[in-house]
C-alpha cells in the first residue's frame, strides 16, 4: 500500500509516521503536521499524500514528498544537503509552534526519557514506554516485568518529544501486541489525541536535529 507504513492492530488503522490512514474510507483521519508551499496548490491539502502522486514520489518521514531523494543527497553534496535540512527543520519548527497556541501542560519543564524493555534471551524489545523518574518506573517493571532489562534510548527530552518518540519507537521495535504479556497494550499516542501532530513534529525535529549534528561531525573529519 505505502511504502513505509505500520498496521495497528489496536485502532485497527495505518500509521505512516505522522498521520492515521484509514482503510475503510480511504482517507487519512488527521491532517499533516506540515503547512504547504506557496505557489504549490497540491501541498495545501493537509489530507493529501505525496502531492496525490503516490506513483511518482515516496514520503518516508510522514511529512514530505520524495524523501528517499535527500538520502542521495548526503553522498552527493553535503553542503547542499545541509542547506535543505535548515529548511526542513524551519518547517517543521513553524508547525510546532502553530500547534502549540493551542496546546498547553504543567509537565513541560520535567525531563523525560524514552526507555525500552529487553528480554536479553533473545535480544528482543518487548517494551517501549516513557518516564520523568526512571529509578521509580525501572523499580516497578522489576515487579511487573522481571523477566526484562530496561534500557535507555534517549534522555533529556521535553515532554512533546518525548510523547513523540515513545509512540516512534513502539512502532519501529513494533512492541504493540494487545493481550500478550510484557508487551506494550496500546499505543503511547492515541490517533484521536487532539496533540498528535505536536508530539509527531517534535520527535521529527529530534531526529532531523540528530540527522544534522551527524553531518557536521562528518564533514568536519
Amino acid at each position: 500500500m505505502f511504502p513505509i507504513h505500520r498496521y495497528d492492530h489496536q485502532t485497527p488503522l495505518y500509521y505512516l509516521n505522522s498521520r492515521y490512514y484509514d482503510k475503510n474510507i480511504a482517507r487519512f483521519i488527521n491532517a499533516d503536521g506540515l503547512l504547504g508551499s506557496l505557489g504549490d496548490s497540491q501541498t495545501t491539502n493537509m489530507y493529501a499524500y505525496c502531492a496525490n502522486n503516490p506513483v511518482m514520489y515516496t514520503d518516508i518521514t510522514g511529512y514530505l514528498l520524495d524523501a528517499a531523494v535527500l538520502g542521495g543527497l548526503i553522498s552527493l553534496n553535503p553542503i547542499v544537503f545541509l542547506a535543505i535540512l535548515a529548511v526542513l527543520v524551519t518547517v517543521v519548527v513553524v508547525a510546532v509552534v502553530i500547534e502549540n497556541q493551542k496546546y498547553k501542560t504543567d509537565v513541560k519543564n520535567k525531563s523525560y526519557e524514552v526507555y525500552k524493555l529487553v528480554d536479553l534471551q533473545t535480544n528482543e524489545v518487548k517494551y517501549v514506554g516513557r518516564t520523568s523518574n526512571r529509578s521509580a518506573r525501572e523499580g516497578w517493571h522489576k515487579k511487573t516485568r522481571p523477566e526484562l532489562t530496561y534500557m535507555t534510548i534517549e534522555s533529556g527530552l521535553d515532554y512533546e518529544t518525548a510523547r513523540g518518540l515513545e509512540q516512534n519507537y513502539i512502532i519501529f521495535y513494533e512492541t504493540l501486541k494487545p493481550g500478550i504479556q510484557y508487551y506494550n497494550q496500546i499505543n503511547g499516542i492515541s490517533p484521536k489525541n487532539p496533540n498528535l501532530e505536536v508530539y509527531t513534529a517534535r520527535a521529527f525535529k529530534f531526529m532531523i536535529d540528530r540527522a544534522e549534528n551527524w553531518l557536521l561531525n562528518q564533514a568536519g573529519k
